[in-house]
């Protein structure tokens, strides 16, 4: 995840049924996080920059 800081996220668990549908179950301490806030603008900043660092490298040949 980038910046872990620009997200809030709970705790969970997921169940998968006969159907392979998959539901998330909020549980504090569970194994599995979803995130249910983020500060999207700083989010879209963060990816355009680290896309722009990575076509300012040069590639070798």
């Amino acid at each position: 995840m980038l910046r872990p800081e620009l997200y809030e996220t709970e705790g969970g668990e997921v169940t998968v049924d006969d159907a392979g549908r998959t539901t998330f179950h909020p549980q504090a301490g569970g194994a599995v996080r979803r995130v249910v806030d983020a500060d999207l603008d700083a989010v879209a900043e963060e990816v355009v920059s680290r896309i722009e660092r990575t076509q300012a490298v040069p590639r070798a040949s």
